[in-house]
């Protein structure tokens, strides 16, 4: 029986242990949610972005109207659905669930619709410039709220070096926690313990990160959806 290991967000709700019971599961969350901005009253933007289901849970105070939404990924949009301060026409989805996808939607939406003038992103203090960038390259006026940052659970890393020595398969859920747990060994000077482990994580900017750590074994989901992981998880297996 493969043990897989998933490295995780606190609060985060998406229905990872849906893999397969073949599988023996374990489950961790490495970092939690700490929020570091309120927003209240009203905005009005062309397009909304959220970059997480944290994200939008932590709008208590504020409606938003926007033509379109655009969520990050599937738990993202569950948030969105339920959220009766988000009002807007269309809930448009990228085709994969990363910056990159969200870029290449922005990129279509723009050229379809000349009277697109700004765009709203909600996110965390993490992460990249890759959508303000393109904004700015298409002349769209952009404004980011950077909601929440995300903290180490110390106790919770504490545990890591003996469950590492009895797994398989990692899936660090972003790059972010993959780095998380990468400093956090080094600093304990077990990072060998990575070492014939077969690594995932979802999509090119995780994949950047895991690749900059110098992570051996790495293998890419193409997005955070779980059915991704859960092929990647399987395709592993069958080699």
């Amino acid at each position: 029986m493969t043990t897989v290991l998933i490295l995780r967000t606190l609060l985060k709700h998406s229905k990872i242990m849906a893999i397969p019971d073949k599988h023996r599961i374990i489950e961790i969350k490495i970092l939690k949610p700490v929020k570091i901005l309120n927003i209240s009253g009203r905005h009005s933007t062309d397009i909304a972005i959220f970059m997480s289901s944290l994200a939008v849970r932590f709008l208590e105070n504020i409606i938003i109207h926007a033509r379109y939404v655009i969520p990050i990924g599937e738990d993202t949009e569950q948030e969105i659905l339920k959220n009766r301060n988000i009002v807007y026409s269309r809930l448009l989805k990228p085709s994969h669930y990363s910056s990159i996808g969200i870029v290449r939607l922005l990129e279509n939406i723009a050229r379809l619709n000349s009277s697109i003038r700004n765009v709203h992103v909600y996110r965390s203090a993490h992460g990249n410039d890759m959508i303000a960038s393109k904004c700015r390259e298409l002349n769209l006026s952009i404004r980011e709220y950077r909601i929440y940052k995300l903290e180490p659970i110390n106790h919770m890393l504490s545990l890591l070096p003996g469950i590492l020595e009895k797994v398989d398969i990692v899936i660090a859920m972003s790059g972010l926690i993959l780095e998380t747990v990468y400093r956090y060994l080094t600093d304990i000077g077990k990072t060998y313990l990575l070492k014939n482990k077969y690594i995932i994580v979802p999509g090119p900017e995780a994949a950047s990160k895991a690749r900059k750590l110098g992570i051996e074994n790495l293998y890419v989901a193409e997005n955070s959806k779980i059915s991704d992981i859960l092929r990647t998880v399987e395709s592993i297996v069958r080699t």
